[in-house]
């Protein structure tokens, strides 16, 4: 545990920033507490979207108190992160960055550090183990920022500590690697909380230092798990992708696709979601394709 907190901690980053605020009417400027994680020796911070991405300016302080500004390079809203660049001009003391591991391996029931500033108690630690690693949200999620998230990954769910504060800080595991970013807890329950996992982070974080955004293909329809309705449609025994909606004036309406729909194949390749927790896969599938790109659907 000693280990891992020294490989992380000091690439902890107490992040504050200043964002408009119209609830009342009127523009008020308001901070906000949240959390980050160095990755890279130049400075660069992953955090979540909804703690930096509408932010008009950015104050971090580091491991050692010292506090620097930062800008705010990308952000992607349908997977809730960020990244911030630390402005180290006139920054004396030495950037530590850390690991982001490879969350395919991570394990139920293994234990974590979540770190991060939990109601503004910044350099915070706390522990706990995996709850399960493929966590699907089947109700819509939105960020405080109004933006739908959660589509295209599943969730670690942990019962380490995370409150508010905690969001954009690292899930790490005993060999101090960084296996996801907290992002979310369950309101009114005792240590449920869930971070994005870092495979996730590595391609968003690939794609924003890339190309300055993550780019996204999108037909305009909206699935849900065979399972729910196999005794409604007779479907036991099919494999496939029930189509629950589509959107008006969207590729897959012009395709004359429709809801209760089954997909079963996408350009000569088999495809299903019986359960929940394959959905995401079959959503960035469809992402994941060049915009433009003619797809060929058995229904």
């Amino acid at each position: 545990i000693f280990r891992a907190r020294d490989m992380v901690l000091p690439a902890l980053v107490h992040i504050q920033p200043v964002v408009k605020d119209y609830n009342t009417g009127e523009l008020k400027k308001q901070s906000v507490v949240g959390s980050g994680v160095i990755f890279h020796k130049d400075g660069y911070v992953i955090t979540n979207y909804h703690v930096a991405g509408k932010a008009e300016r950015i104050i971090c302080t580091l491991s050692d108190r010292e506090q620097v500004s930062a800008t705010f390079i990308g952000g992607d809203p349908p997977t809730d992160l960020a990244i911030i660049k630390l402005d180290l001009t006139d920054y004396t003391g030495t950037i530590r960055f850390a690991e982001l591991g490879n969350s395919d391996s991570v394990q139920v029931g293994q234990y974590v550090l979540a770190m991060g500033s939990p109601l503004a108690l910044s350099r915070t630690v706390s522990g706990g183990v995996v709850s399960t690693k493929d966590r699907y949200f089947s109700q819509e999620v939105r960020l405080p920022t109004g933006e739908q998230t959660g589509n295209f990954n599943l969730w670690i769910q942990t019962d380490a500590a995370i409150n508010p504060g905690n969001s954009g800080g690292p899930l790490v595991d005993l060999g101090g690697h960084v296996i996801g970013i907290n992002s979310r807890a369950m309101m009114f329950a005792n240590s449920i909380g869930y971070a994005i996992p870092a495979n996730i982070v590595k391609e968003v974080v690939h794609a924003i230092l890339t190309d300055g955004k993550v780019t996204r293909s999108y037909i305009g329809a909206h699935y849900q798990a065979l399972q729910e309705m196999e005794k409604y449609f007779g479907t036991d025994g099919l494999t496939g992708v029930l189509v629950a909606s589509i959107d008006a004036g969207s590729p897959a309406e012009q395709a004359t696709l429709q809801a209760g729909d089954i997909i079963q194949q996408m350009n000569g390749q088999s495809v299903s979601a019986r359960f929940v927790e394959e959905l995401p896969a079959f959503y960035k599938k469809i992402a994941s394709l060049t915009p433009g790109t003619q797809i060929g659907l058995r229904v």
